[in-house]
């Protein structure tokens, strides 16, 4: 039974950040009802799979920190996608969502050199949600895999 538990919450984080990254792409912008469950589910995930609690405040900080950067740069990171490096954070802690993010940023900087050589300009806008979905769902899965799959 656990093991539904977990996979059924490993999956409601992902359809949830799935619902964000259509979101994202359509419109530009996350609706604060989404953002809030993506954090709270990785909220409940982190709590299910006994996260020590200061991995998950370092992993909030993480977020906080690219909260300010938004801030500071009037959105190029938008809002949403800080908070929801916030609840990855959350969830995998400092370390683990640090490179999940910096995965995502190496992600959009090729895919970036891609539309530049095709002349789409400086100022085009990226959803980055897609590439924040990818490395992060790798690493749920492989998480929830390697914790039921005896060797």
């Amino acid at each position: 039974m656990e093991r539904y538990i977990h996979i059924l919450l490993a999956g409601s984080v992902i359809g949830s950040m799935a619902l964000c990254m259509v979101e994202d792409i359509r419109k530009r912008q996350i609706h604060t009802a989404a953002i809030v469950g993506f954090i709270v589910l990785n909220g409940m995930m982190a709590w299910y799979e006994h996260q020590e609690w200061k991995q998950m405040a370092a992993g909030v900080v993480l977020g906080i920190a690219f909260l300010l950067i938004s801030i500071c740069t009037g959105e190029k990171i938008g809002k949403g996608d800080a908070l929801l490096i916030l609840g990855i954070g959350m969830h995998q802690g400092f370390w683990s969502a640090l490179m999940i993010v910096f995965t995502a940023m190496l992600m959009v900087c090729v895919h970036g050199l891609l539309l530049l050589k095709k002349k789409k300009g400086w100022k085009y806008e990226i959803a980055f949600v897609p590439f924040l979905l990818v490395p992060y769902a790798a690493a749920i899965i492989l998480q929830v895999c390697s914790d039921y799959i005896s060797v």
